[in-house]
């Protein structure tokens, strides 16, 4: 009889062994995949950086241009980045404004403080003398599309949210190269986006001295704003 309870006894631990073994095994999977998620999520950035020609960091123990640029929409991180390009000395935009890294403007009220929170001399940075790095760009973009992201959101109003992704992302392209205060100009554009009638937003960005302003990307956003047009 005790052999009998005994062996019950063991037969029991043995599988509550079994079932938790078992649990640990399946977690560790879990964690495996999620593992193996963020690493395409990374990858996905990466591709989405390296098509824009930005490769490699210069200081290994800065933060990566993945950690600082990291968002849902990293096609606009890209979008970005291939119509502005990246330049580490400063220089004279289309517009004759001085401008380094990815389109940041040096002439802008905050712009000192960005620079000499990085430790740099900011007159000397403005006239090309003092270069930044890759990083600092990166840093310098990610508050600017902040900036941008913002700036879209408060010209569109309420009816922001309520527009495709790609209609957002060509907003939030033309906040980061415009700045509010020439976003908020194109009155019909808005218009149109709020009652959704985006080719009519579309023939408003080419009916524009911008668009004339900024090359091959004005007529990338024009492209991508028609095609938000439903058949």
């Amino acid at each position: 009889m005790l052999r009998s309870i005994g062996l019950q006894k063991f037969d029991n631990c043995h599988s509550e062994l079994v079932v938790t073994n078992r649990k640990i095994y399946i977690m560790k999977i879990f964690d495996f995949l999620m593992g193996i998620k963020k690493d395409l999520r990374d990858l996905a950035i990466g591709v989405s950086l390296v098509g824009a020609g930005i490769t490699g960091c210069e200081n290994s123990n800065s933060n990566s241009p993945l950690e600082s640029l990291e968002t849902p929409k990293s096609h606009l991180v890209e979008m970005i980045i291939r119509h502005e390009g990246l330049r580490t000395v400063s220089y004279d935009d289309s517009l004759g404004v001085r401008t380094i890294g990815v389109g940041h403007n040096l002439e802008r009220e905050d712009s000192r403080r960005e620079i000499e929170g990085f430790g740099l001399n900011y007159d000397r940075v403005y006239s090309g003398k003092q270069a930044i790095t890759r990083e600092q760009a990166y840093a310098l973009m990610r508050n600017d599309l902040e900036i941008a992201k913002s700036d879209a959101r408060k010209y569109v109003g309420n009816s922001f949210d309520e527009l495709p992704i790609p209609a957002q992302d060509v907003i939030e392209d033309m906040a980061f190269n415009l700045g509010y205060s020439r976003l908020s100009g194109f009155k019909k554009l808005r218009k149109e986006l709020i009652e959704c009638d985006f080719l009519g937003a579309a023939n408003e960005m080419k009916d524009s001295k911008w668009y004339n302003q900024v090359g091959n990307r004005s007529k990338e956003l024009v492209k991508i704003m028609k095609s938000c047009e439903k058949d």
